[in-house]
């Protein structure tokens, strides 16, 4: 019995070195984790409209600055080197708050592009059967791709104006915003 309690204690005795003196490929693992979950997080913020900034600076990077305060502690209190965690982190955050705005805005170029498609195909729709379809479930659009943003479907709606029938396609945009495309304009504007 004192055998397996001293192997245990040799097996976290281990872990906890590994741990507090971190190899490149703990630190590699680290970095690859939080690079998904800041860029997730900044994803999710970023749909807000109100408070956007504020979000980012309690959600991101104020646990990131405790986080790096803590770790400085640590490696003073107990000679760890958990500040390299902490700097990996904050190279991470500076590189994505730095790499979003790009990236967001090819996002929104892709979007557009894709309901602009969607949006012919409704007119041929139309061509084909004189009628606009009730909606993007029908057979004739099986094989268009639907979604605008990740995990942001495109949504469609048929009305009458002064004109006639007409329909239009709209997401979830970020910011807050709602991007809007009618069969009868050129150019998406978007709305809060």
């Amino acid at each position: 019995m004192k055998q397996v309690f001293s192997q245990a204690a040799v097996t976290c005795n281990a872990m906890t070195d590994k741990i507090t003196n971190p190899k490149f490929s703990t630190l590699l693992i680290f970095g690859l984790g939080m690079t998904i979950l800041i860029s997730g997080a900044l994803y999710i913020i970023s749909f807000m409209w109100w408070f956007q900034r504020d979000a980012i600076i309690a959600l991101v990077c104020a646990p990131t600055i405790i986080f790096l305060l803590l770790t400085i502690w640590l490696d003073r209190r107990f000679s760890f080197k958990l500040k390299r965690y902490s700097v990996l982190t904050i190279g991470i955050l500076l590189l994505a708050l730095l790499l979003f705005g790009p990236t967001k805005k090819r996002l929104i170029e892709s979007t557009e592009n894709k309901g602009k498609l969607i949006l012919t195909t409704i007119k041929e729709y139309k061509n084909k059967f004189g009628e606009y379809p009730k909606s993007l479930e029908d057979p004739f659009f099986v094989d268009l791709n639907k979604s605008s943003l990740p995990f942001r479907p495109f949504h469609y709606q048929t009305f009458n104006d002064k004109d006639g029938p007409n329909c239009e396609i709209y997401y979830i945009s970020f910011d807050g915003y709602i991007g809007h495309l009618r069969a009868d304009a050129d150019k998406w504007f978007y709305v809060d």
